[in-house]
């Protein structure tokens, strides 16, 4: 098996209170706001990196949502993969078809080797 880059993409995820996905509470949420590290958003922004071959994507759904507390509407894409785990890209369904459509375009072309 050859390995190539792994597919790289901007995500959202939850913010939680700590690493077996807990979810904030309120005074947590009051204490992260007065600190500064809490935007009054549920979500922070980050960078992920999947190997496609080995869990290729299954479907992309299209996701919105209004943040708490803002009036506009925040756009994302689900990523569902063939082993039923799933991530949220931080972007609309089209730019992340793009960005796969590149990413697939970029890889090399299979060679057959007959000997």
């Amino acid at each position: 098996m050859t390995f190539y880059d792994w597919f790289k993409i901007d995500i959202l995820y939850k913010l939680t209170s700590g690493i077996d996905n807990e979810e904030l509470s309120e005074l947590d949420e009051i204490r992260l706001k007065n600190e500064g590290l809490l935007n009054g958003d549920e979500f922070e922004k980050g960078e992920a990196y999947f190997n496609l071959g080995l869990n290729p994507i299954k479907s992309i759904e299209p996701r919105c949502f209004v943040p708490k507390g803002k009036q506009n509407k925040k756009y994302y894409t689900e990523i569902i993969f063939e082993d039923g785990t799933s991530s949220n890209a931080d972007c609309k369904s089209y730019e992340l078809y793009n960005t796969m459509k590149a990413y697939y375009e970029s890889l090399p072309e299979p060679t057959s080797d007959q000997s």
